[in-house]
């Protein structure tokens, strides 16, 4: 049924709660945003426009700047689910096709960002004002010139310009991301920095990020803002904020970034318990990152700084890594991957650590040994995937620097090293075995290794001097294969003995 009678408002409703159930699709999204985009917009029969005809309705230039920022919102929210979204519909358990009648989520996403570009077109963002409403700060937008209406200005919610901006950034189109660093010098205009509420400065810096061609004066401006709030309410937000430091230092505002990360450094030291172990390797690297990017008096009251930091993290490291696994209810099946692949590749990068003096010998071998340990449960509890080749790649680069040998004759003399390489092997080794007689047709048997991964692993097996695992002889074809074939399958002797043993 076309979908005029709901409002722009009421469609965005419905998507939103359609991407909060998970249940977007093609048909969904035409729907709504034929109903969003262009209201009452259908053809002579009743149907609903196709995407490339709603293109060029949304490229006339009627939507609204409120309706356009309100999609876009949406849009950032669905950026997960939206590169999943084909253009059909599920009816009665089967994906149909249906056409003019259904989006697929790279066209919904084309059509948002269009949307966009024609209504900011209108506007002049770097005249934006900030005030405050009951619900955050609200950013007034004025017209390029009068409009019939008489209206000179739009006002949109801070949070969905914020979201609009973010969207706009990442999509790493040249128009969007300078449409992008035009909201960021607007709402960064005069002392509009310090209006916005600590969660929307950190992802105002994520858009710095993005957008390079800002300028030193935006990120500046966020950075102090940032820097001017209470130390400990930082802390929660220290992944965040570490995380781009670095490209921001390198777009010129280097001293407010040294200022931040070392307020950052000093309040997580003493409170690195309140981060969980992905956060706290996040912080680490941002600081190592930025480090690398200073010098002078700026390098030098952050290098020491985040030399303590660092101590404080690997000596503290794994008792985080066992609070963890208790917080998380992993005792049996260990970290989650992606924390111990991100914190061993951070401490196998030896020129990243060495420019805040490295580890201690003594505290580093002791930590080796327990990410051993963890990175020896991630191999062997699933098939070899990414993760297991970056572990056994971030050992392998840390294996000369520490003698470590990579076989072993037994598991009391194992390195770290010969002991991921011993649980990865396995895991490698289950994977490329054929079962038994029991398993009559190939697609009973386990898949096959992704082929970038087994390349990979035997590349790394063939550096470390360790024979990879080979498949064994395939075994006989089961009953199933033979009867398809028309062929016999030699007597199973074991049944054979039972069944006389029987008789």
């Amino acid at each position: 049924a076309p979908a005029a009678p709901l409002a722009p408002a009421d469609a965005l409703a419905v998507l939103a709660s359609l991407t909060g159930l998970g249940a977007l699709d093609g048909a969904s999204l035409a729907a709504c945003l034929s109903a969003a985009l262009a209201p009452g917009a259908v053809t002579h029969r009743g149907a609903m426009l196709d995407s490339e005809a709603l293109l060029v309705h949304v490229q006339s230039g009627e939507i609204s700047l409120s309706v356009a920022c309100a999609a876009c919102r949406w849009a950032f929210s669905a950026q997960g689910q939206l590169p999943k979204v084909t253009a059909t519909c599920n009816v009665t358990g089967k994906d149909i096709g249906i056409p003019g009648s259904t989006f697929s989520g790279e066209e919904a996403l084309g059509l948002v960002l269009a949307a966009a570009r024609v209504a900011f077109a209108r506007h002049d963002p770097s005249r934006l004002r900030l005030i405050w409403g009951p619900e955050g700060p609200r950013c007034v937008i004025p017209y390029l010139s009068a409009t019939s209406s008489g209206a000179s200005a739009v006002s949109v919610d801070g949070a969905t310009l914020l979201a609009t901006a973010r969207l706009l950034a990442g999509s790493g189109a040249e128009e969007d991301v300078h449409l992008a660093e035009a909201l960021l010098g607007g709402v960064t205009r005069g002392a509009g920095a310090e209006q916005w509420p600590l969660e929307a400065q950190v992802q105002w810096l994520d858009v710095a990020r993005l957008t390079p061609g800002s300028g030193p004066r935006a990120s500046d401006s966020l950075l102090r803002a940032v820097a001017a709030h209470e130390p400990h309410r930082l802390v929660a937000h220290a992944a965040e904020l570490c995380t781009p430091l670095h490209a921001l230092a390198r777009g010129g505002a280097s001293a407010s970034a040294s200022a931040l990360a070392c307020v950052v450094a000093t309040e997580v030291e003493d409170q690195h318990f309140r981060l969980t172990l992905r956060q706290a390797q996040a912080v680490m690297r941002g600081c190592l990152r930025l480090l690398n990017e200073l010098e002078g008096e700026a390098a030098s009251a952050l290098r020491a700084r985040a030399a303590k930091l660092l101590s404080t993290l690997a000596r503290n490291l794994p008792a985080k890594c066992r609070a963890e696994c208790v917080f998380q209810r992993r005792r049996a099946e260990g970290l989650d991957a992606a924390d111990v692949v991100a914190w061993c590749e951070l401490l196998a990068d030896a020129p990243l650590l060495e420019v805040a003096g490295g580890l201690p010998k003594e505290a580093g071998a002791e930590l080796w040994r327990h990410l051993s340990q963890e990175a020896a449960t991630v191999a062997r509890r699933g098939e070899p995937d990414e993760a297991t080749v970056a572990l056994l790649r971030a050992f392998a680069e840390e294996g000369p620097r520490r003698g470590w040998v990579a076989a072993a004759a037994s598991e009391s003399d194992a390195s770290p090293l010969a002991a991921v390489a011993s649980a990865v092997a396995a895991s490698w080794r289950r994977a490329v075995a054929v079962d038994g007689e029991e398993l009559e047709d190939e697609e009973h048997e386990p898949l096959p290794l992704h082929s970038e991964v087994e390349e990979e692993l035997g590349l790394l097996f063939a550096r470390l001097g360790l024979e990879p695992p080979s498949p064994p002889p395939k075994p006989p074809p089961g009953p199933a294969v033979l009867r398809r074939e028309g062929g016999r399958r030699p007597p199973n002797r074991s049944v054979a003995m039972a069944t006389a043993v029987f008789e």
